[in-house]
């Protein structure tokens, strides 16, 4: 009838003649020229990878699709899977640093949460500690006990003939003439007529260290 041949355009193509339309290259594919003629001539378009089928295309792990553009996760965000919409928020108590894996838990004396900026285990400071994983806090020792180095899982009770005032410092043994039960904050003086010693291990204490009179 006279009407001129077109070139199929980008993302378009066809293996046969006197065809009225082009083919459509599979989501997420396009051809690198004009007049393609081959299904294979489609290709993942930038920023895309080829899924599992692999005749169509998505968005890689750590990254989301919208309006036909890869996005990367937000910070403190997720996503394991090829080929998806949408990214997941991460939770307090993971370690959230690899936008590409679903994010571990804490592991016991760390902790996570928001308040911090970013969403990563942070080692519990010394006076404080925890017990269980995936946690977004630590909790501070009860008085009398200490937690001498970061990344406690656990606090311990001050040591009998010693006082424990501060939770993140070391026990501080009693000196002559004062004693401590165990758990004490503070040495208290010997009264009048008693002599601060005390059988430990098997030995009679009476210098540095002492439990009671």
């Amino acid at each position: 009838d006279g009407t001129a041949c077109q070139d199929c355009p980008l993302g378009f193509y066809t293996d046969e003649q006197n065809r009225v339309k082009c083919d459509a290259c599979p989501e997420g594919k396009t051809t690198q020229q004009s007049k393609s003629v081959h299904k294979n001539d489609c290709k993942c378009k930038a920023g895309f990878v080829a899924l599992n089928d692999a005749d169509t295309c998505g968005c890689p792990q750590g990254s989301r699709e919208l309006s036909g553009v890869c996005l990367p996760c937000a910070r403190d965000e997720y996503q394991p899977v090829q080929g998806q919409t949408f990214c997941t928020p991460c939770q307090s108590g993971t370690n959230c640093t690899d936008a590409t894996q679903q994010p571990p838990p804490c592991p016991r004396g760390q902790y996570s949460n928001p308040s911090q900026g970013v969403i990563q285990c942070t080692i519990c400071e010394a006076g404080k500690s925890q017990s269980a994983q995936g946690q977004s806090s630590c909790e501070a020792c009860a008085s009398g006990w200490v937690a001498q180095q970061d990344g406690s899982a656990n606090c311990t009770i001050c040591e009998a003939g010693f006082s424990c005032a501060n939770a993140a410092t070391a026990p501080v043994p009693c000196t002559n003439g004062t004693h401590a039960a165990e758990g004490a904050t503070l040495c208290t003086r010997v009264e009048a007529g008693h002599s601060a010693v005390v059988t430990k291990g098997g030995g009679a204490w009476n210098r540095v260290g002492q439990q009671k009179c």
